[in-house]
């Protein structure tokens, strides 16, 4: 016997037709912007530090992992120079999809769940380094037809990652408020409640030798269970994380001037400038001065 079936289709709400840039960007303090619009929607995301812009007529404060979502065709930009260093992670796109109006030209705070949607996006771009994706090659002819079939596998899994954030964005746009009622302990929230504290730790404790004993030690739990609960919680290893939050720190600490190389790298934990300067050379492919040169650089 054949069986039945009622199918609903399913249409798309939301659809990424094409990419166009994906990049993250260090601003230094004072760093301005000229105003510009363009035919494609743009999304900027706050990794850290504060700006003021207006978009669409209206001026926003832009903080620590705010969002804001430039239609096409409105004009936006920097209303005055940044008074603090900051990151940036930009994302132009087209789409023809109604309801992305609804979280247009508004400041939106994204959860963690969503930053790190984000940062996959920046690691799957480069692929694209040569072709594309990137800000100073957005004027250069371009030919989707020339992507190997890799690429056009992780074009189209950076498309479902872009619609999945949007989507989800949307869905807890529209949802009532949250009941005030303590949620349970369950095993998941434990996981995330000791991610976050590990991660405020490390934060906290950047000058001094952390170490995966050292920590799980502070925090009464098994160095495995404290690896697999970071991992299972942010996606990377605990050493990573580390390495990740010294150099964020690093980073900012270059941009605002405030510290010389080798201030930073005593604030850092370092023993040495040397041991400093190697270790930000591994991770960044640059020395510090190359960097802070390079980002002097953009500024003017």
């Amino acid at each position: 016997m054949e069986w039945q079936y009622n199918p609903i289709s399913c249409s798309k709400v939301v659809d990424i037709t094409a990419l166009v840039a994906v990049y993250d960007i260090d601003l230094p303090k004072n760093f301005t912007f000229t105003p510009e619009h363009h035919r494609c929607w743009e999304l900027n995301f706050h990794d850290y530090g504060e700006t003021r812009l207006y978009a669409d007529g209206k001026e926003f404060a832009l903080s620590k992992h705010d969002m804001i979502l430039y239609a096409p065709m409105v004009e936006h930009g920097i209303t005055e120079q940044t008074e603090d260093a900051s990151n940036t992670v930009s994302v132009s796109f087209e789409s023809d999809s109604p309801l992305l109006y609804r979280l247009a030209n508004r400041v939106i705070r994204v959860p963690g769940e969503l930053q790190k949607t984000l940062s996959s996006l920046l690691k799957l771009a480069t692929f694209f380094t040569e072709q594309g994706l990137q800000p100073n090659l957005l004027t250069q002819p371009f030919n989707s037809t020339d992507l190997t079939e890799q690429e056009q596998i992780v074009l189209q899994r950076m498309k479902g990652l872009l619609e999945d954030f949007f989507l989800r964005l949307l869905f807890a746009d529209q949802q009532v408020s949250q009941s005030q009622q303590m949620p349970k302990l369950t095993a998941e929230n434990r996981q995330k409640n000791l991610s976050k504290s590990v991660q405020e730790y490390i934060e906290l404790n950047l000058d001094k030798k952390l170490t995966l004993q050292n920590i799980g030690n502070h925090f009464n739990v098994s160095v495995s269970k404290l690896c697999r609960d970071i991992k299972t919680t942010t996606g990377c290893s605990l050493q990573e994380l580390i390495a990740n939050k010294r150099l964020k720190v690093a980073k900012q600490m270059i941009l605002r001037e405030e510290y010389n190389f080798t201030e930073i790298s005593e604030r850092l934990g370092f023993s040495s400038l040397h041991y400093f300067s190697q270790w930000f050379k591994k991770m960044t492919n640059r020395s510090p001065t190359e960097y802070a040169t390079s980002v002097k650089g953009r500024s003017e």
